[in-house]
């Protein structure tokens, strides 16, 4: 039996995006693998015979990230295959479409879109609907007939590569760099005139579309940005015939999602955030789209729609919400867990699925069969079939490097939380543990802090465990999948939450007296990266620590993060300029001089949901106050790093956490 190792990334398979066609006979997904060679990962569509229970590659390019039915026997991607279309398009806008044959035959380009599409749909014969982003400072080059202008504007692009100017905020976005001045399109693209209509225009962004069977109707949410990005949204509904987006007067909402349910009515999910604020668990809404009724279907309705399961192996996502044949579809996360469930427009909830792990996207078929990339208690993606409330694997890409490895399996164990509260969490024993002797640990922490922990494969805490740890971790007060009132933290950052987490660590230590209550660690990523920074600053208990993109000053992060102005008031419950004292009191930089933990910096460069300067401000400080400190920046990275960075910047980050662990724990 192997050790599992950090270098065992490469090893891993990946699954996202599976979708049934027409008749429900194939199901395609993305298949994604690391290469570290090119240092980015390879994806390709593959496909399920629904019938014979097989699945096969379906492209072999390597760079396949997406696809939409077309009809039964088709699918359509897009591309450049060619050197020359991937030399144009460094200075070109277009959409290359390839068509391919579920029964044998290469890919074929068939069109190409001119601009730079999104999410695109077929809607017949000669007729597109897709997405598209727009800098307000430029022109898009599909509106300028003439070679003369076209030129101009890709000169005027090329030379503002060196500068930005800034008008509104967010400035910048977390994996999208500098967005200042950028919107989203919907657009319809005519084959037969070569033709592309934007559909709205000015300010307004749309960023998704959802249509109806027919499609000729579908629905949008239009979000406006005057100077500061607006966190509701109107509703829209698309006339594709007549080529119009008129706005559905119901006002503004936080709209996570809006689908038909039939001709008459949508369904959306909307978070009213009227008692527990931005995190408020949304709950869906009935529209009659004639007389505009707003209700929504439980008005008690408290659980968390979608999968806030944590784990550092997936790659890609899916659909968590489908609303099909008069059901609503959707992924609940429960307490560490997350379910499929279905809900009808009466408030009727039917579990279809409730086996410990996580369901990462799914699909239903047109004959109500469900198909899901999922994870099973120490486990990693494969597709499942749901049957009676219970899963039934498909694939097995993952198989033979789970029954070769030495993969540990998590440990329950609960503590006591505020009031009623009980706080769960699992226990990875060390790989060989024996009875007796002294082991060191680690406590993780999540991000969020509105996420939670299961029993899923989690690839840093299985290597740490192999090398001789015991890697404990739970879901504090703040974590998703118990309801509003329990991930409500707002205000009271470092209080509750960090009360939580050290006496979670003192049930470990008592539960397991082998480990060695004087060499532990603590590590964790965003808030996880945060409450490591207040626990540094607050206890002596641990022997080092390892923070990772991090938040150490409130103050700057609320006009430094792409999220910052919203967040830091919603989660401090305070504003700069009315109570800037109570911002400072939860931020962990003021506690910075009582450090004296050993601390491991871990930031990317080009992390704009907690930037850089929150790493290097606790650095300093820890620096300054005689406190042992290291750092390693991560050029090119974003706040994804763990989770999605490029293979090599993954490894290296691992690397780092436990050499900086083995070093002052073993």
């Amino acid at each position: 039996m192997q050790k599992v190792l950090i270098e065992d990334l490469k090893d891993i398979r990946f699954l996202s995006a599976p979708e049934f066609n027409e008749a429900g006979t194939w199901l395609a997904f993305i298949r994604t693998q690391p290469d570290l060679e090119e240092n980015g990962y390879q994806s390709d569509i593959w496909l399920h015979d629904v019938k014979k229970g097989e699945s096969w590659r379906l492209t072999a390019s390597d760079e396949v990230t997406g696809f939409v039915w077309d009809g039964n026997d088709h699918l359509i991607f897009s591309a450049n295959r060619k050197q020359k279309d991937k030399d144009q398009a460094k200075k070109d806008d277009f959409t290359n479409l390839y068509r391919i044959y579920l029964k044998g035959g290469e890919a074929e380009k068939f069109i190409t879109l001119p601009a730079k599409a999104g999410k695109v749909e077929r809607i017949d014969e000669s007729r597109y609907l897709f997405t598209m982003s727009t800098d307000l400072k430029g022109q898009d080059l599909h509106i300028l007939k003439d070679e003369a202008e076209k030129k101009k504007e890709l000169d005027r692009r090329e030379a503002e590569k060196d500068f930005e100017t800034i008008e509104e905020i967010p400035f910048w976005s977390n994996g999208g760099g500098f967005t200042a001045g950028k919107r989203g399109r919907l657009c319809l693209y005519d084959a037969k005139t070569k033709k592309i209509t934007a559909l709205n225009k000015g300010k307004t962004s749309i960023h998704d579309f959802s249509l109806n069977d027919a499609k000729t109707l579908a629905l949008v949410t239009i979000d406006e940005n005057k100077g500061v990005a607006a966190l509701e949204s109107k509703l829209g509904i698309l006339d594709v015939a007549a080529k119009k987006v008129s706005e559905v007067k119901i006002g503004k909402h936080r709209i996570y999602d809006a689908q038909f349910l039939d001709d008459e009515t949508a369904v959306l999910l909307i978070s009213e955030g009227k008692l527990f604020g931005l995190n408020e668990n949304p709950k869906f809404f009935l529209l009659n789209l004639k007389s505009l009724e707003l209700q929504p279907i439980l008005e008690d309705q408290d659980f968390s729609i979608g999968s806030s399961i944590n784990s550092d192996m997936r790659y890609g996502g899916g659909h968590s919400l489908i609303v099909k044949d008069g059901w609503i579809y959707y992924v609940e996360t429960n307490d560490t867990d997350s379910l499929l469930k279905r809900m009808d427009r009466h408030g009727k909830i039917e579990v279809l699925m409730d086996e410990p792990g996580s369901v990462d996207a799914f699909d239903v078929s047109s004959d109500g069969t469900i198909v899901f990339v999922g994870m099973e208690t120490s486990g990693l993606q494969e597709l499942y079939r749901v049957e009676k409330r219970s899963r039934v694997r498909l694939t097995s890409f993952n198989e033979d490097y789970l029954k070769n490895h030495q993969v540990l399996i998590p440990e329950s164990i609960r503590s006591r939380g505020e009031g009623d509260d009980i706080v769960n969490g699992f226990v990875l024993k060390p790989a060989d543990y024996k009875k007796g002797k002294k082991y060191p640990g680690i406590l993780v922490i999540h991000g969020g802090p509105k996420t939670a922990y299961g029993s899923v494969f989690y690839h840093e805490m299985q290597v740490w465990a192999n090398l001789g740890y015991f890697v404990f971790f739970c879901n504090p007060k703040g974590s998703d999948g118990k309801g509003n009132e329990f991930a409500d933290i707002r205000g009271r950052y470092g209080s509750v939450d960090y009360e939580n987490l050290m006496d979670f660590t003192d049930k470990v230590l008592d539960t397991y007296p082998d480990i060695d209550e004087k060499r532990v660690g603590v590590t964790g990523g965003s808030y996880g990266g945060f409450m490591t920074n207040w626990i540094i600053g607050h206890s002596k208990a641990f022997r080092c620590a390892a923070s990772q993109r991090s938040i150490s000053n409130w103050m700057s992060f609320f006009g430094n993060s792409d999220i910052g102005y919203f967040f830091a008031p919603n989660e401090n419950d305070a504003w700069p300029w009315k109570n800037p004292e109570k911002m400072w009191e939860l931020s962990p930089l003021k506690y910075a001089d009582q450090c004296t933990t050993p601390t491991l910096f871990i930031h990317s460069d080009q992390d704009y949901r907690c930037w850089i300067p929150e790493a290097f401000q606790m650095f300093t400080a820890l620096k300054l106050h005689g406190c042992e400190a290291r750092m390693a920046v991560f050029h090119g990275e974003t706040h994804e790093l763990s989770r999605s960075g490029k293979p090599k910047g993954r490894i290296r980050r691992l690397t780092e956490i436990t050499n900086w662990f083995e070093k002052y724990l073993k």
